[in-house]
């Protein structure tokens, strides 16, 4: 029997992943910048930014293949997420 996980097995994300990331990490900046360019933003805009944000950063962790704290938080955050973008 071997002593190996699959946890232990490096993993190699696609190209598709890391422009993924890419995309999103430009949508992210620009609505960084235009959120406040307008005189109307309240606050479910920046709640909402906020966790597009916290997602991007999981998103590097996962498409780069690094541990950004730790995966319970991810999974309520995740599930945060979700309950978020269905509210708003």
């Amino acid at each position: 029997m071997s002593d190996l996980h699959l946890a232990s097995i490096p993993t190699k994300r696609s190209i598709g992943w890391k422009i993924y990331f890419v995309i999103l990490t430009l949508l992210a900046i620009f609505g960084f910048v235009g959120i406040f360019s307008k005189p109307n933003v309240g606050y479910p805009e920046y709640v909402n930014l906020l966790t597009y944000l916290i997602g991007t950063v999981g998103l590097a962790g996962f498409v780069f293949n690094r541990k950004i704290w730790k995966p319970v938080f991810w999974r309520y955050f995740v599930f945060l997420d979700l309950v978020i973008s269905i509210s708003y």
